[in-house]
């Protein structure tokens, strides 16, 4: 992706820079859950997840075990990953494609952390965020038997506010460099 097309089938108004990232990053801390978007060959596949955001990076845990997900990013890491929310409460029955909205695409790639040392250091970051109370069960006994991917963000694109049939939107652009 990349923003020299953006804004030729809408009029916008771009921001990037620090102004973007920071408009991003308030937006992507505060929400909590979106959809990882994979490759599957010629198939989309689509989850649910929950996440933490560090900067330039989205942390996700699960299961250690493989599964179809780590499949699929072992043959093709690149992915993307939305978060949208509604920012007006619509009423029952109003049909209307004009709401305001919040939605934002991050590009980039996901990997698998493998190494369990590297693991506990993203769940004591996890932890210290969520405040999950584990009990007894500390941070590197979680990383024995939990995964963690990391999706590393490329660029992100936002865009807030009403779709207008007259006149621009905004649009936000960040471009990460590499981590």
């Amino acid at each position: 992706m990349s923003s020299e097309g953006i804004g030729k089938a809408a009029p916008y108004i771009i921001t990037t820079g620090q102004q973007a990232r920071e408009k991003i990053e308030t937006t992507l801390r505060s929400m909590e859950v979106g959809r990882l978007g994979l490759c599957d060959g010629d198939q989309p596949y689509v989850l649910p997840m929950n996440y933490l955001y560090t900067p330039g990076r989205l942390i996700f845990h699960g299961p250690l075990s493989g599964g179809k997900k780590i499949g699929i990013i072992q043959k093709n890491p690149k992915a993307c990953f939305v978060v949208d929310r509604p920012m007006e409460v619509m009423e029952p029955g109003a049909h209307t494609c004009h709401v305001e909205y919040e939605s934002l695409i991050c590009y980039g790639t996901v990997r698998e952390v493998t190494k369990v040392d590297e693991r506990a250091e993203f769940f004591h970051k996890w932890n210290d965020y969520y405040k999950y109370d584990h009990g007894t069960w500390s941070m590197e006994e979680a990383a024995k038997t939990c995964g963690i991917l990391i999706f590393d963000i490329k660029e992100v694109t936002m865009r807030p506010g009403k779709f207008l049939a007259k006149g621009p939107r905004p649009l936000y652009v960040y471009e990460f460099k590499s981590m």
